[in-house]
């Protein structure tokens, strides 16, 4: 039960934040003494950081599970808002499935 509550959730949350943050565009260069990832954009100095949604699964996963590896971060402030709210969603669904 608790992995297809994870899946549902995976599929759920990760579209918000698809949608929150696609319009969200950082330059690399504040990046550069860290290990995030990003997608550049072609001839330009800026990038997207959730660039589609399969690629926010890695990300929605991660702040699920109450891991938090932070190498992938919302920047805007709804997705981070809505980042708060996953992680909180995470730590309830955790502890309900426990039986």
């Amino acid at each position: 039960m608790l992995v297809v509550l994870v899946f549902l959730a995976t599929l759920i949350f990760s579209a918000l934040m698809y949608y929150i943050e696609s319009d969200t565009i950082v330059v690399p260069e504040a990046f550069n003494n860290t290990t995030e990832f990003y997608i550049a954009l072609p001839e330009t100095n800026e990038a997207i950081i959730f660039s589609s949604i399969p690629s926010t699964f890695w990300w929605c996963i991660v702040t699920l599970t109450t891991v938090g590896y932070g190498d992938v971060v919302p920047k805007s402030v709804l997705g981070k808002i809505l980042a708060s709210a996953i992680m909180l969603f995470g730590m309830v669904l955790l502890v309900s499935c426990k039986n």
